[in-house]
């Protein structure tokens, strides 16, 4: 996996590459990876914090291109 951009939040790494932008992967030990499947299409410029995502997306090369912004969810890590 080629890492293009890196976005270090307060539980979680995503991890971004140009190669294949429909996929984020995020990982909160550096060890154990889960990709985040993105709606089909191409992203670029993506941006991120701790609640929401903001990015260019265009279907394909002929359709608009959209400034796009999303919500994800995480799962708290339980402590033992």
């Amino acid at each position: 996996m080629r890492v293009d951009e890196c976005f270090t939040l307060s539980d979680v790494n995503l991890f971004i590459s140009r190669n294949n932008s429909s996929v984020i992967h995020a990982s909160q030990d550096g060890k154990l990876f889960k990709e985040l499947m993105l709606e089909e299409g191409v992203q670029h410029h993506i941006a991120a914090n701790e609640d929401d995502m903001l990015g260019v997306y265009y279907v394909n090369k002929h359709e608009e291109t959209v400034l796009r912004m999303g919500r994800y969810f995480r799962k708290a890590r339980r402590c033992h």
